[in-house]
């Protein structure tokens, strides 16, 4: 993953941090007391499997894109779906 040369512990890594990160950001934009639709696990794992696959083809595939518009299109594929599912239940 990430890549041809990518390392299974740094990859692991990365995805542990990115998963904590966003659901920091998450939690820290919904009430406490707020049920939602999908859990806040499900919608961590969704989006750090995404934007991980999403760069290991980037990276597969000689960077057809620059990283700005990579972003662009990542944050289109999948902020009004998380958004979506985590309104509140």
């Amino acid at each position: 993953m990430l890549g041809r040369h990518g390392s299974a512990v740094a990859v692991a890594q990365l995805r542990q941090l990115l998963s904590e990160l966003l659901r920091d950001h998450l939690q820290a934009q919904l009430h406490p007391a707020t049920s939602t639709g999908v859990p806040i696990e499900v919608a961590v794992e969704f989006a750090v499997a995404s934007l991980l696959g999403l760069i290991d083809w980037w990276l597969d595939h000689d960077r057809p894109y620059s990283p700005q518009q990579l972003e662009k299109m990542y944050r289109q594929l999948t902020e009004p779906g998380i958004r979506a599912a985590l309104r509140p239940a």
